[in-house]
């Protein structure tokens, strides 16, 4: 009986679609192959040519021209644009009635349909595909003025398995940025899926689509996009916190841009999955494991300066220095018996405390995968660091200098230990402020090596400061802040080239 009802239902569909009259600039070259979707301001219909080419025609009334048009031109400006990812155009005119536009099919499948067939059931799949819708939009947002989608959801991607590439195939909510523009005119896009702003409370800007973005992202790790969906689901861990970053309600707590979610999906992408970043966790691995032997012997890497007699270019080491106790260093080959690293602290009027809010964020951003907040928490840590006078009235060693490191090397207790590395390379990290979101993946990388328990440093105090409890984190503190800074010292000399001192 039922599959009497289907047949029926499918020959009455099949006659319902063959009495439907083309527009006579079609009659000839197309016949309608399928409708794809019906309302009651649009109807967009599936078409074939006579040498089997698919093409889709989309009609709105008359009082609508100004959505398609609008389409028309973005999908226009972009279908010359180097991999592009929209279908080309094909035509587009009006009548009295309404208006027409043809383009090109994309075959394949939505990610609406993926999720439903079971495609993203892993972790891998969800990341690749983000990757890929983040790597979409950021075209349209590279043109000038900015394209803003409005309509991020993921009906409105296809999945070319032939060309292996992400389409975007619905650009009617799209429209260009206008500067100054208070708030949109008119509220466009899919409730799910549209953020807070698009229903009047300002004009949708690329965070608009970030929030798109990460509620397809929601999507495909659960098959919902409603607000509780990230707590009453099982969404990776792994993924939780580019989601929540991206879906805030207010934009200014979300990505700034969608290249920082691309950013962040593609090293949680590398870390997990790809070979190559072996190659690197290898190499971070060794700077690392050098780091602690020294952190042990010498202090810790880069905490390698010797006392410079400024002007006359000799170096003198421990044994050459007979007020090595006014400067605050201890010979590592002998039992230190002077004052605490706290009472040694205390000599001189350093308030390293001070700066823990900084530590603190980049810390979470480490943990969050924000690389744009942690670029953002290093250029203010080191805007203070090189303003402090403290700081800036003691002797500081660029170690980058010497040829090697001397015998009866050092071990330096505050403040000493955090003007080396400022002073490395000339100040290189000084040069770095305003564009440390740049070097975010490098820096990543180093924290990861020291904060990642896999690695087996989990008894050290920079690990112990960032997962023990309130005492593990005032006892630790001092230790997180150099390696903290060191990290983003490692992080810039690995990126540009920079050879490390070896002892």
């Amino acid at each position: 009986m039922i599959e009497k009802e289907i047949e029926e239902f499918n020959r009455s569909y099949e006659d319902s679609v063959k009495s439907i009259q083309l527009p006579k600039r079609l009659q000839k070259d197309y016949k309608i192959v399928d409708c794809l979707k019906e309302s009651d301001i649009k109807h967009v219909y599936l078409l074939e040519a006579a040498d089997g080419t698919l093409s889709v025609l989309k009609a709105y009334k008359a009082e609508y021209t100004s959505l398609l048009e609008n389409e028309y031109h973005i999908m226009e400006q972009l279908k010359n644009k180097r991999n592009c990812p929209v279908p080309k155009t094909i035509d587009y005119w009006t009548d009295e009635n309404y208006v027409f536009f043809l383009r090109e099919y994309i075959d394949g499948n939505s990610l609406l349909s993926m999720y439903e067939g079971g495609y993203f059931e892993s972790d891998k799949a969800v990341i690749q595909m983000s990757i890929e819708l983040c790597s979409v939009i950021a075209k349209l947002h590279g043109e000038n003025p900015p394209i803003i989608h409005r309509d991020i959801k993921p009906e409105n991607f296809i999945w070319n398995k032939k060309d292996e590439r992400l389409y975007l195939i619905d650009c009617d909510s799209a429209r260009f940025y206008k500067e100054g523009q208070e708030r949109d005119t008119l509220f466009l896009g899919t409730p799910t899926h549209a953020a807070p702003e698009a229903y009047g409370y300002a004009q949708c800007d690329v965070r608009s689509d970030v929030y798109g973005i990460g509620k397809t992202i929601l999507y495909m790790c659960c098959g919902r996009t409603d607000d509780k969906a990230v707590v009453e689901c099982d969404i990776p861990k792994c993924l939780l916190g580019i989601i929540k970053k991206s879906i805030a309600f207010s934009p200014e707590d979300r990505y700034s841009r969608v290249k920082y979610i691309y950013q962040d999906l593609k090293k949680l992408y590398d870390r997990k999955y790809e070979e190559k970043y072996s190659f690197h966790r290898i190499r971070y691995g060794a700077a690392m494991l050098a780091a602690v032997l020294l952190a042990f012997g010498l202090g810790i890497v880069f905490d390698r300066s010797v006392l410079i007699q400024r002007g006359s270019g000799v170096v003198q080491t421990v044994a050459d220095t007979e007020n090595t106790q006014d400067w605050g260093l201890v010979p590592v080959d002998s039992e230190y018996t002077g004052p605490s690293l706290a009472e040694a602290s205390d000599r001189v009027s350093i308030e390293v405390s001070g700066y823990r809010e900084y530590v603190d964020r980049i810390i979470t951003c480490y943990y969050e995968m924000d690389l744009e907040g942690m670029g953002e928490a290093y250029d203010e840590l080191f805007t203070e660091l090189y303003a402090a006078e403290d700081l800036q009235a003691l002797e500081w060693t660029d170690v980058s200098k010497l040829d090697e490191i001397p015998e009866n090397y050092p071990y330096k207790p505050y403040p000493y230990r955090v003007c080396d590395p400022l002073a490395c390379y000339d100040n290189i990290l000084y040069t770095k402020i305003g564009h440390y979101e740049d070097y975010g993946g490098s820096i990543y990388g180093f924290l990861d090596y020291s904060l990642n328990e896999d690695n087996g440093m989990t008894n050290l105090p920079f690990y112990q400061y960032c997962n023990g409890d309130a005492s593990d984190r005032e006892t630790n503190y001092k230790e997180a802040f150099v390696e903290v800074i060191n990290c983003a010292l490692r992080g810039v000399m690995d990126q540009d080239g920079l050879e490390f001192l070896n002892p």
